[in-house]
């Protein structure tokens, strides 16, 4: 299910119960608390039954920056010369589960994980694996693979779905921009912010300068990715969305869990009608 209609779900249940604060009931808000209800859920649900269920993941594809021991204080060694990605936080899981599975961008490549003191007793000590396989350790949100390449993927179960990014190949059109990604004009020419991009350059959309540009230039995002929004597809399950919607109403805003499960169909008729409405604006 979209994001949006979780949001529309519970707004449409608070309203019949009159909660209806706008300063505090905005669409923000409750996708903060979905998210958090969310993590919750799928820490209970990992601890009973020690599984990734694959509704929790999302991809995101990257690329790596070099790094070595004269730009970045983890890398004690001189001679090592690393690939270095930050990543969005995930939700902490024994055994580390949060991180899924880091590989090249072709999935070709797997990437085992180690610890940081692992990795640098192989490399001191010239571990023949490190000839065979590739690795990687991660310290807080910054990734570290060995050896270097350019291009990575990551499945990973992310803190908040709205921080991972969707694949989009079709150009963009006029009016259609999102503020905050990055836009490459693939040919020809346009303005945008009073300013002329041609083939190949790059620039971002800003709340000032607007969604819109002019000009016949073919414009798409950069790396062929942008990031999620509420109109998305949300990583987890409808039966996980029913206990979410329950234990929101019933932990944030004291509404008793025994009295919504039968209004929450209608609220997920009056969410299908709102997507409606919005996608015809």
């Amino acid at each position: 299910m979209k994001h949006i209609e979780t949001i529309y779900i519970l707004k449409n249940i608070l309203e019949k119960f009159s909660i209806s604060d706008d300063s505090r009931i905005n669409e923000r808000f409750l996708s903060n608390l979905i998210a958090s209800h969310r993590a919750a859920q799928i820490v209970k649900d990992y601890g009973i039954n020690q599984r990734i269920d694959q509704t929790w993941l999302q991809e995101i594809y990257f690329l790596f920056t070099k790094t070595t021991s004269s730009d970045d204080p983890y890398i004690t060694n001189s001679a090592l010369c690393l690939a270095k990605i930050t990543l969005p936080p995930v939700i902490s899981l024994d055994n580390d589960g949060g991180v899924y599975r880091i590989s090249s961008s072709s999935k070709q490549i797997q990437c085992y994980p180690t610890t940081p003191n692992e990795f640098f007793f192989m490399f001191e000590n010239n571990d023949k694996r490190l000839q065979k396989y590739h690795y990687y350790f991660r310290i807080g949100n910054a990734y570290y693979k060995y050896p270097y390449q350019t291009e990575g993927s990551a499945i990973l179960v992310l803190s908040n779905p709205l921080d991972g990014v969707q694949k989009f190949t079709e150009n963009i059109l006029s009016g259609f921009l999102t503020i905050g990604d990055t836009f490459i004009v693939m040919s020809g020419s346009i303005i945008y912010g009073g300013i002329t991009y041609t083939a190949l350059q790059t620039f971002v959309a800003t709340v000032a300068n607007g969604t819109a540009f002019t000009g016949t230039g073919i414009v798409q995002y950069l790396n062929k990715k942008r990031k999620m929004t509420m109109m998305d597809e949300y990583p987890m399950s409808r039966s996980m969305e029913s206990e979410l919607i329950l234990s929101i109403l019933s932990n944030e805003f004291r509404i008793e869990a025994v009295m919504t499960p039968d209004i929450i169909n209608d609220a997920r008729d009056y969410a299908l009608r709102r997507l409606q409405e919005r996608k015809a604006k």
